[in-house]
């Protein structure tokens, strides 16, 4: 039998094993990026990134449309902080942009081109 010492111990390090990492070893900024279609205020993003001055590769996040065109105007780009995290901690920056027409970018439904039979990728893009 474990020593009740030992036990708190050990439960203390598994704890911490699955602890997410601290807030100050990543950086986190909103953004606005230019896009003349989207209007003055451009489109919405989020980035992630570990702290330091180095230049670190990109992930560029995407995010998928919700089932209700009403919907669009309530997601953020934080919601995708858990995802842009783990890239973070990988040694990424990770950038959460919402395209025209979804949360506070603006510029209208411009990417419903088609059903997923018949999508037309190209153009939506």
């Amino acid at each position: 039998m474990i020593p009740s010492r030992k036990l708190l111990v050990l439960i203390a390090g598994l704890a911490l094993a699955g602890a997410p990492a601290r807030a100050a070893e990543f950086y986190t900024e909103d953004l606005r990026i230019p896009m003349a279609e989207a209007g003055p205020q451009g489109l919405e993003a989020f980035l992630v990134r570990p702290v330091g001055t180095k230049r670190y590769p990109l992930a560029l996040l995407s995010h998928g449309s919700p089932r209700k065109f009403e919907d669009r105007a309530t997601m953020s780009a934080h919601k995708y902080y858990g995802i842009a995290l783990e890239y973070a901690r990988r040694g990424f920056a990770a950038l959460v942009v919402m395209r025209r027409g979804y949360g506070t970018s603006l510029g209208g439904r411009v990417d419903s081109v088609g059903g997923c039979a018949k999508a037309a990728y190209l153009p939506a893009a």
